[in-house]
């Protein structure tokens, strides 16, 4: 049995695009949004509070894939990279040094019964096919990397290979920052970057119509995945709060 990549990964903040976390998973995706879950961003740690603050904000940590090992010195290298960009200044929230794996809140090492618990637990959850779909995608990169960059096949061709809809391959490409469809670049945003792209008849501005720029910091992504500009919610609270 072959076994998995695992990836060293650091959470980079969108506002400042300062590394402040290491981490390593064969699932990063997946395992940032466990450490943006509601519970998880309670926990009394830095890393929860900088997560709490940055959700608040309507913002995500930045991915970046810093290293990918096959073997077993996963652990190894983790410290090193936790060493290395504290070396070159980087305030990063881990708690740890690296390599411990699952911690407790506290940053001491999981127990083996503690990590059975959890795995017990785990198991048997019932996976919605949208979920399996984006699990198809993300467990099989070696292949999808071989398709879109060796064989130059399209996003929508590897979907049918893969059983899939085109939607997860783009943000799985888009994730590992070698898309070059200017479509998978916009699908994790739910509106076009450009004009000609998606449906929303003004996702093609750059600025809103009171000439504020449509920046990371000062867009607001709705529920229904439109834009909004913070700098006129600001105006139009001040506005509202003067009238009363």
């Amino acid at each position: 049995m072959s076994k998995k990549a695992i990836y060293i990964y650091g959470l980079r903040d969108p506002r400042t695009e300062e590394m402040r976390y290491v981490g390593a998973s064969s699932r990063p995706q997946m395992r940032v949004s466990e450490h943006c879950a509601p519970k998880a961003v309670t926990k009394p740690t830095e890393k929860a509070a900088w997560l709490r603050e940055l959700c608040g904000l309507g913002l995500r940590p930045d991915v970046v894939i810093l290293e990918a090992t096959m073997g077993d010195d996963w652990q190894e290298r983790e410290r090193w990279w936790i060493a290395h960009l504290k070396g070159k200044g980087a305030r990063l929230t881990n708690s740890t040094r690296g390599g411990e794996g699952m911690t407790t809140v506290a940053g001491t090492p999981c127990s083996e019964r503690r990590r059975r618990a959890i795995s017990s637990a785990l198991k048997g959850h019932p996976v919605s096919e949208k979920t399996r779909q984006k699990m198809r995608v993300a467990f099989d990169d070696s292949r999808l990397i071989d398709l879109y960059i060796m064989q130059k096949k399209g996003a929508k061709e590897i979907a049918a290979m893969l059983g899939v809809s085109d939607r997860p391959v783009l943000r799985r490409l888009h994730e590992l920052g070698i898309a070059r469809d200017l479509r998978a670049a916009c699908v994790l945003r739910g509106y076009r970057g450009q004009k000609g792209i998606g449906t929303r008849a003004h996702a093609h501005k750059s600025h809103c119509k009171r000439g504020h720029a449509y920046t990371k910091e000062n867009t607001y992504v709705q529920p229904n995945k439109g834009r909004a500009c913070r700098a006129c919610k600001k105006i139009l609270r001040h506005t509202q709060e003067k009238a009363r």
